[in-house]
């Protein structure tokens, strides 16, 4: 929205500043909300993650990460002492 602060949005050869633009996302969505219900929208969208989510831990291979060596030493036992 930063770009459209420097310079108005133009649309069928009308100039529409932030405001407007605002005013106008406001008219569309409001009715959309009360059609959908913004509720059960918000259910419906947490109810699908926790879906795929769900589905992508039943088919991860947990066996395939107990061969992958780490990249990275946590502890390195071979220090010397000087």
């Amino acid at each position: 929205m930063l770009k459209n602060a420097e310079s108005p949005l133009k649309l069928f050869g009308k100039k529409f500043s932030l405001g407007q633009q605002y005013l106008l996302l406001m008219i569309i969505s409001f009715p959309l909300f009360y059609l959908a219900g913004a509720g059960q929208a918000v259910f419906w969208v947490i109810g699908a993650s926790f879906f795929v989510i769900g589905l992508h831990a039943s088919i991860y291979a947990i066996e395939m990460q107990d061969t992958i060596e780490p990249e990275f030493v946590l502890f390195d036992n071979n220090l010397q002492t000087v």
